[in-house]
């Protein structure tokens, strides 16, 4: 860490709580975007050198003002807090948590209000657990507190939280931390993504292309098996099979070399507009060009598709 950058922070803390009437940590890590370790050295560095005094929330030597008493008692005297929405208290906690206790606010919460609290802080779990909100939260609700901190895991895992995920859930998970991929396979997860979660998915994290692949191969053999015992022809119904013209443009340009006899395979290239050939063309027209031309893909490009191509 550059040794003069904490100084130069410090100096922003202080005009921010002169403005908020406030010191903490969590008003640097929203106001300066910084994490919660470089704001607790702003504020440690700010108390060392008697700018602000070790007592929470209570700023001191002139430098920061005290206004945030004066706020918190003319609030108090008009009795604002009570008038407070739950919205409201998302965006103030947990700067007045005092308040919040003594007006008991918490049991004004509903779900979606403590699944956004708990995102910013976790050290309210212990609340959540009083008022028994874990059972009350919905996909939306756990996929904000999942995406937020791995300390929910163990709260997903205890109340069953991933039977509750929806296919976009789990696609927005898996783009976020591949690590949720075990808990993925034992819902069965994959088996119900369509061709624009296995997009997101794998233009986000590369590597679940492979994974989809072995996936698609067992379809495949598991329909041939059918087939073959109902003695019929095989249909085509993989995951790969679903996939527009545009799903094969996009997850082609993320691993050319490994898709095209995918593609080829499921006769992907067919299903290609003048668009979809434009966003691979442009983004390698060497390796393109030759698979444009025994499609005759040139053929279909309009002027807005040429522009697209030969755009630097």
């Amino acid at each position: 860490m550059n040794t003069t950058e904490i100084p130069e922070l410090a100096k922003k803390a202080i005009i921010i709580f002169k403005e908020t009437g406030a010191a903490s940590p969590s008003i640097l890590q929203r106001k300066l975007r910084i994490g919660y370790g470089k704001a607790s050295l702003v504020i440690g560095w700010l108390e060392e050198n008697g700018k602000l005094s070790k007592k929470k929330n209570d700023p001191a030597c002139g430098e920061v003002l005290s206004a945030n008493r004066e706020k918190v008692e003319k609030a108090l005297e008009y009795n604002a807090f009570a008038k407070l929405s739950p919205q409201d208290w998302v965006e103030l906690l947990p700067d007045y948590e005092t308040q919040a206790d003594a007006i008991n606010a918490w049991k004004y919460f509903d779900n979606t209000t403590w699944a956004k609290i708990l995102a910013k802080e976790s050290r309210y779990n212990v609340l959540a657990d009083n008022q028994n909100i874990w059972e009350k939260f919905d996909n939306n609700d756990w996929l904000t507190l999942l995406r937020s901190d791995d300390e929910y895991i163990k709260y997903a895992d205890k109340y069953n939280a991933w039977a509750k995920l929806k296919n976009w859930d789990w696609c927005r998970l898996l783009s976020a931390n591949c690590d949720f991929i075990d808990r993925a396979k034992r819902c069965k997860a994959f088996e119900k993504f369509d061709s624009a979660d296995w997009k997101v998915l794998i233009c986000s994290q590369p590597q679940f292309a492979r994974f989809a692949e072995e996936m698609a191969l067992k379809q495949i053999k598991k329909e041939e098996e059918s087939a073959k015992a109902e003695n019929r022809p095989p249909k085509k119904n993989t995951l790969w099979d679903s996939f527009s013209g545009f799903a094969w443009a996009s997850v082609i340009v993320v691993d050319k070399k490994f898709f095209l006899p995918i593609v080829n395979r499921h006769n992907g290239f067919e299903k290609f507009s003048g668009e979809d050939w434009a966003l691979i063309l442009n983004f390698d027209f060497s390796f393109f060009k030759n698979v444009a031309e025994k499609f005759s893909a040139f053929q279909k490009l309009d002027s807005k598709d040429w522009k697209e191509i030969l755009v630097i």
